[in-house]
C-alpha cells in the first residue's frame, strides 16, 4: 500500500517502533532514515545515526547488531566532524567503529571508517 515513500518515513516508523519498544527494529528504521537524509541534511543524518547507536546500546550482542553499531559509529564519526564534533568525541565513536569492524573480521569497513577520519582531518588541516 505505501511501498512509495517507505525511506522517507522511516524515521516516524521508528519512533512508533521505539515507543512499542522494539528498539532493535526502530534502529533499522532510523539507519534506513539517516541513508536518506544524509545527502541532503548531514545533520539530521547525524542525529539518525546517534539515535541508532543509543537505541542498540542495550541490544543483545549478535553478528546483526554489532553491524548496526558499527555503522552508526563510523556514520556519526563522518556527519560529526563535518557538523562540528570534538575530536575527543569522535575518537570514541572511531574506536568503537574500528573495533566493531576487526571483531567482524570486516576489512571493507574497517578502511572506509580509517579512510573517512584521515579525509576529514585532512580538510580540516587545509
Amino acid at each position: 500500500m505505501y511501498q512509495v515513500g517507505l525511506d522517507e518515513r522511516a524515521s516516524l516508523l521508528a519512533y512508533h517502533l521505539e515507543q512499542a519498544g522494539e528498539d532493535v527494529k526502530a534502529a533499522q528504521q532510523n539507519v534506513r532514515a539517516a541513508i536518506w537524509v544524509g545527502a541532503n541534511d548531514p545533520s539530521q543524518a547525524l542525529r539518525s545515526w546517534k539515535k541508532v547507536h543509543e537505541l542498540l546500546r542495550k541490544a543483545t550482542r549478535s553478528t546483526e547488531i554489532n553491524y548496526l553499531r558499527m555503522m552508526a559509529s563510523g556514520q556519526i564519526v563522518n556527519f560529526g566532524l563535518h557538523e562540528g564534533m570534538s575530536s575527543d568525541e569522535a575518537q570514541t565513536y572511531f574506536e568503537e567503529a574500528t573495533a566493531l569492524a576487526v571483531d567482524l573480521n570486516d576489512t571493507r569497513a574497517n578502511a572506509r571508517i580509517h579512510a573517512a577520519r584521515c579525509a576529514k582531518k585532512m580538510s580540516a588541516s587545509v
